[in-house]
């Protein structure tokens, strides 16, 4: 097991915490990435793709790749819900960390508009969110970012700084993801969960993953991980 923090109890009990990336992970579509096709500059994608070249991140890419994106948050909202669905093994996972008290956090560098209304539509709206503030309107996009103290400050939202704070809380990190801003996240968790470019990233650099199928597998991995203590918890569950 990788990562700086501990996550034993004084009775030696190991307690685990989930942090999950939202596009392309806890849904199947990238809303983002599909807002910015529909309605954004063409050359989108190629400009952050040359921001991230030049050794810059996300808090660079996005003023520049959401110029003249011109859509008011009902006509987002509307889209949103129309072409992006959660993974379905998703609401389980979620509602068995709420049942067996394992904190999961989506830990999002998109925007937390369409991350509550998608997880509100789900009745999971009890779930902590960390992403960046959109105000979508007819005449632009303004962007508020959450950066978390001690980031490097290249990403909206450090991913990295989340798993350092469940660390310091004593939690073992149980981390998923698929995309570039995941990296530092991978990086220090405990156990990490991938696909797309994050699998590709993780194997390159020798981290140790699981591919990411859905969450029923997560599932099996926090059983197996919280042990007798959950098969106490749950002795009464049908």
């Amino acid at each position: 097991m990788r990562g700086t923090g501990g996550g034993a109890t004084p009775a030696g009990r190991e307690r685990w915490a989930c942090l999950l990336d939202w596009d392309g992970t806890v849904t199947i579509q990238d809303a983002q990435v599909l807002l910015l096709d529909a309605f954004g500059r063409p050359d989108w994608a190629a400009v952050e793709d040359e921001v991230y070249a030049g050794g810059l991140g996300s808090r660079a890419a996005y003023p520049l790749i959401y110029e003249g994106f011109r859509l008011p948050a009902e006509e987002v909202a509307a889209f949103v819900r129309k072409r992006v669905r959660l993974d379905p093994t998703f609401p389980a996972f979620a509602r068995f960390c709420l049942d067996h008290g394992v904190p999961l956090q989506v830990v999002s560098d998109g925007q937390r508009f369409y991350i509550e209304l998608l997880l509100a539509d789900a009745g999971l709206d009890r779930l902590p969110v960390a992403a960046n503030n959109a105000s979508y309107t007819a005449s632009g996009v303004r962007l508020a970012f959450v950066e978390p103290p001690g980031g490097c400050g290249l990403c909206g939202n450090c991913k990295r700084e989340w798993v350092d704070a469940f660390h310091r809380q004593g939690y073992r990190v149980l981390y998923a993801g698929d995309g570039r801003t995941d990296r530092c996240a991978a990086r220090r968790a405990d156990a990490v969960f991938a696909r797309g470019y994050l699998l590709g990233f993780c194997r390159a650099e020798g981290i140790a993953c699981t591919p990411l199928k859905g969450f029923t597998e997560m599932e099996v991995f926090l059983r197996q991980a919280l042990g007798k203590d959950l098969e106490r918890s749950g002795a009464g569950e049908e």
